[in-house]
């Protein structure tokens, strides 16, 4: 029996919020909150906006270590002549999908490209004059 590749595996990618960091930045927020809203006081308030805004800057961090974490595998794929897992990568990335090529073609049938319209390719092949 002849030997095959083996099946590849997909990979859900980790949500950003469920990194210990970024929960650990959520409650201290949630905290801060909590002890704004029962006193009152500005030191409070400006101990929440900056829990705040200490979170915004965790999923920054987050966010750039995934990106640099996807920018080693695209180029290790592109060195090893990988190009399918390089690709896959980048569209992950970017966020782009698989387009639908049936329904472009239906799209462009609903349109109004009958036949005899101005614009089918039956009127576009014959010139005017001949047309009768």
């Amino acid at each position: 029996m002849e030997e095959c590749l083996p099946k590849m595996t997909k990979s859900r990618r980790e949500l950003r919020s469920s990194d210990d960091r970024v929960t650990a930045a959520r409650q201290e927020v949630e905290l801060a909150q909590t002890h704004y809203e029962n006193s009152n006081q500005e030191a409070d308030k400006e101990l929440w906006t900056e829990a705040v805004h200490n979170l915004y800057q965790t999923y920054k961090l987050v966010e750039e270590e995934e990106l640099a974490s996807q920018i080693q595998i695209i180029e290790a794929a592109h060195g090893e002549q990988r190009h399918r897992v390089a690709r896959m990568a980048v569209k992950s990335t970017t966020g782009k999908k698989k387009s639908m090529e049936g329904q472009v073609a239906a799209a462009a049938l609903r349109r109004g490209l009958t036949l005899g319209s101005p614009t089918s390719r039956s009127s576009l092949a014959t010139p005017q004059r001949w047309r009768t």
